[in-house]
C-alpha cells in the first residue's frame, strides 16, 4: 500500500435517522454526529425517500409509525427503487404485533427494538462502516 493511501481520510458513515418525533431526531442527531457520523434527518417517509435518492445514505434507521408513509412503506420502496448499493435498512421501534410482522416482510436488514441502547446503536454503525471501508 503506498504512503498516499494511508493519508487519505476515510470518509464517515452517512446515516439518514427518520422519525416523526423532534426530540428523538434532534437526540440521534447529537449522539452520531459526535461520534463522527455525518448525520441527516427526515420528520416521515415521504421526506425521507425523497434523502435516500438524493443523497444515497449508507444507512437509514427509521422508526415505523410516522405519517404519510410508514417505515415498513419506506423499505419497501427503497427496495424497489434498485438503488446499488442499496443503503442497509434498520427499524427502531416499539411496535408489536401486525406492525412488528409487516417489518420484518419490509425489506429491514435488522430490526431493532426501543429503546435502543445508543452504545448498541453504535456499535452496529462502527461495524456496518468497518464493513464498507
Amino acid at each position: 500500500m503506498s504512503a498516499d493511501a494511508h493519508e487519505r481520510p476515510v470518509k464517515p458513515l452517512r446515516v439518514l435517522v427518520v422519525d416523526d418525533d423532534a426530540d428523538t431526531l434532534d437526540s440521534q442527531l447529537d449522539l452520531l454526529g459526535l461520534c463522527g457520523f455525518a448525520v441527516g434527518t427526515a420528520a416521515d417517509g415521504e421526506e425521507a425517500l425523497r434523502t435516500v435518492l438524493a443523497d444515497r445514505p449508507d444507512v437509514v434507521v427509521t422508526d415505523l409509525q410516522m405519517p404519510r408513509c410508514s417505515g415498513s412503506e419506506l423499505a419497501r420502496r427503497v427496495s424497489a427503487a434498485g438503488l446499488s448499493p442499496r443503503p442497509f435498512l434498520v427499524a427502531a421501534t416499539g411496535c408489536q404485533g401486525a406492525m412488528l410482522r409487516e417489518a420484518e416482510q419490509a425489506g429491514f436488514d435488522l430490526i431493532l427494538m426501543k429503546p435502543v441502547e445508543p452504545a448498541v446503536l453504535v456499535g452496529l454503525l462502527r461495524r456496518i462502516e468497518r464493513a464498507l471501508h
